[in-house]
């Protein structure tokens, strides 16, 4: 018996050392970085996003409509285009977003709670998730570390970084986007304001 415990007492302090080591480990890295060298990594690994064609499943909630659908996201960096899929595959509605106006093309049996939606104020506000990473912090963000994540924040603006330097979470007063990863890849999409939920995951 009391050879049990001295073995698990070993293995403790083994453990223990381990952990603290790593954790020694992880502070060195964050103090060879400046907020500079930081900044720069940041933008290194969040390149903007913005030319893609990815088919999608979307979930859609607000006051006039609580569903899911599919649908194909073609984003060329200057223009933005979503076709909303309806049953057998078939386009319901297109919404593209070319010089920053929105056109949006309907078929007369367009469900009427995205009807509803198409006509708010705050569609293009929406539509800016779109752009991967909505936002990248600049010299005007104050800078923290939070364990082993780091918080870029400036006025009401927050943007959160993982260990690997990937941005998974842009908030304010007003709403917040988070980003899911796969592979350091982004799979997946949440927006929410007072108003508005939406889920987008890439197929």
């Amino acid at each position: 018996m009391k050879l049990f415990k001295r073995i698990s007492f070993v293995l403790l302090l083994i453990l223990a050392s381990c952990s603290y080591r790593q954790h020694d480990v992880l502070k060195a890295d964050y103090s060879k970085l400046s907020k500079d060298e930081i900044l720069i990594k940041v933008k290194e690994k969040n390149k903007t996003y913005c030319n893609y064609e990815k088919k999608a499943k979307i979930f859609l909630k607000n006051d006039y409509i609580n569903r899911e659908f599919k649908g194909i996201i073609k984003n060329d960096c200057a223009n933005l285009y979503v076709n909303v899929l309806g049953p057998f595959n078939r386009r319901v509605l297109s919404v593209r977003v070319v010089d920053n106006v929105i056109y949006v093309d309907e078929k007369d049996d367009l469900d009427k709670g995205i009807k509803a939606l198409m006509e708010k104020d705050d569609l293009k506000d929406m539509l800016e998730i779109f752009k991967i990473p909505n936002l990248l912090p600049d010299k005007k963000f104050s800078f923290y570390v939070l364990g082993d994540h780091y918080l870029f924040s400036k006025n009401d603006k927050k943007v959160f970084a993982n260990n690997n330097l990937l941005i998974y979470l842009i908030e304010d007063d007003e709403k917040y986007i988070k980003y899911e990863y796969n592979n350091d890849k982004i799979n997946g999409i949440t927006y929410k304001d007072k108003k508005t939920f939406l889920k987008i995951k890439f197929l």
